[in-house]
């Protein structure tokens, strides 16, 4: 059941230099892997809009969110304080199936797109192989969270050199028993999607369309399905297969 609720944040701390944050806040209640949250960024109509994120973490009680400052709305995120209230409307969105059918599961990711990977992670009951791709080094996320996980830089800074998506030719190529995770960029997910359709692998990916009401209302982030007609990444996804 969709809330919003003035939540006490009890963490706000850059996470990843250079400038991706944490914030950790109470929300007591279920989350699935893979929705996510609106977040009122001010107390004005200055910006007017939440600002949706996914859920990075939760335990039953808060919600843990990654944001990278790169505009106005999360700049006046990042100068809040533990302590304070933010208005949050959440759950939002239909998460990934955590139900593997396959011998194991694979998570690959691009940028911010490996924060929902963690929840997502910890709700799989079976063998995963984790798979983070970047530009560059200070692109990937969640490396201390994923000690054990396969990485690329496309400038060879950390990893092997070249796209994350080669990885995943590799690991399906060798056994395609498996059900495929993503979430980055769409260039990415594409290449992913593809790949895992050519060795016929199970394959989920979240969308990330820019949102302003995230409930389903405004039509602001319908994405054109194979059959032609269109689905809100807000209500009918974020995850799609």
């Amino acid at each position: 059941m969709i809330e919003v609720r003035s939540c006490l944040i009890t963490e706000n701390v850059l996470a990843y230099p250079p400038n991706v944050m944490r914030m950790t806040f109470e929300f007591p209640g279920e989350v699935k892997p893979g929705q996510f949250v609106n977040v009122r960024v001010s107390d004005n109509l200055d910006p007017v809009l939440r600002r949706p994120f996914s859920v990075h973490d939760s335990d039953g009680k808060t919600i843990s969110i990654l944001y990278m400052i790169v505009g106005r709305g999360t700049e006046l995120m990042a100068e809040m304080k533990p302590g304070s209230t933010v208005s949050v409307a959440a759950p939002l969105g239909n998460g990934f199936p955590t139900e593997v059918m396959a011998k194991r599961a694979i998570l690959i990711s691009g940028g911010c797109g490996t924060a929902p990977m963690y929840l997502l992670s910890k709700s799989l009951g079976c063998p995963t192989e984790i798979m983070i791709g970047g530009r560059k080094k200070e692109n990937l996320l969640c490396l201390d969270l994923f000690p054990e996980a396969k990485t690329t830089t496309e400038d060879g800074s950390h990893g092997e050199k070249g796209f994350v998506t080669k990885l995943l030719e590799e690991s399906l190529a060798s056994d395609s028993d498996a059900v495929v995770y993503s979430c980055g960029p769409n260039p990415m997910m594409k290449a992913v999607a593809e790949i895992a359709a050519k060795h016929g692998a199970k394959c989920y990916v979240s969308l990330e369309n820019k949102m302003a009401c995230g409930i389903g209302v405004c039509m602001g982030c319908v994405q054109m399905m194979k059959d032609g007609k269109y689905a809100r990444v807000c209500k009918e996804g974020p995850v799609f297969d």
